[in-house]
């Protein structure tokens, strides 16, 4: 979805429950955006972290490890039941 200004571009938004991150492109760099639901003001935008496109690649690659160590820790925690 393109914006009113021609140099932000939403490519992306994720919500879970009163939490939202939303990610763009705005003048060439990545922007991701954290805003958390108030009752009576609706969606507040919390924290901004703008990414240099040199940066994009390793942050992409440094959640991914994040996601599988997470993924990890709840294979293991899982409970075990045996027949």
């Amino acid at each position: 979805m393109l914006s009113n200004d021609d140099n932000i571009t939403t490519t992306s938004e994720i919500r879970t429950g009163q939490k939202k991150i939303d990610v763009a492109t705005e003048n060439g760099s990545a922007v991701i955006r954290l805003s958390i639901y108030e009752k009576d003001l609706g969606w507040c935008t919390q924290k901004t972290i703008t990414v240099d496109p040199e940066m994009l690649e390793v942050l992409i690659e440094k959640l991914s490890v994040a996601g599988l160590d997470l993924t990890e820790d709840n294979i293991l925690s899982a409970e075990i039941i045996e027949y």
